[in-house]
This record gives structure tokens, C-alpha cells and sequence, in this order.
């Protein structure tokens, strides 16, 4: 069974890695993970979210990112 961990906190900062990293036990081959990342497209952040779930140990062909693009004006 998987786990669905949800944090607004980003992996591209310390406090973000943490989270995951608690949320994962060192048991856990991360390697054979899936992760699916969720970004705001005029973040620009693809690849900054890519590069920090790599080095938690996730292989690139099991990152699978979901990018969309929202107007912040109405926000």
C-alpha cells in the first residue's frame, strides 16, 4: 500500500525534505517509489522539484510531475 503525503511546504526547501524524509522510512527502497508532483506552472519550478526529489533517493523515471497554470490575478 502506498502513501499520499501532502505538503505545501515544497521539496526545494529544508523543511519540505524533512517531511518527506519522516514520512519514509529509512526501510523504504525510495529508488523503487513512485512520486507525483503537483506545481504551479509560473512557479517555474519543474525542475527544481525534479532535481530535490532525486536526492532523496527517487529515480527520475519515477518522478512523474503534473504542472498547471492558474490566473493569479483572480486570486
Amino acid at each position: 500500500m502506498g502513501k499520499l503525503i501532502l505538503t505545501a511546504r515544497g521539496l526545494n526547501s529544508e523543511t519540505g525534505q524533512k517531511i518527506i524524509r519522516k514520512c519514509l522510512t529509512e526501510e523504504e527502497e525510495r529508488e523503487k517509489k513512485t512520486i507525483l508532483l503537483i506545481s504551479i506552472q509560473e512557479y517555474r519550478i519543474d525542475e527544481i522539484l525534479k532535481q530535490a526529489s532525486m536526492e532523496l533517493g527517487f529515480l527520475e523515471e519515477h518522478i512523474f510531475l503534473a504542472s498547471g497554470q492558474i490566473d493569479l490575478k483572480k486570486m
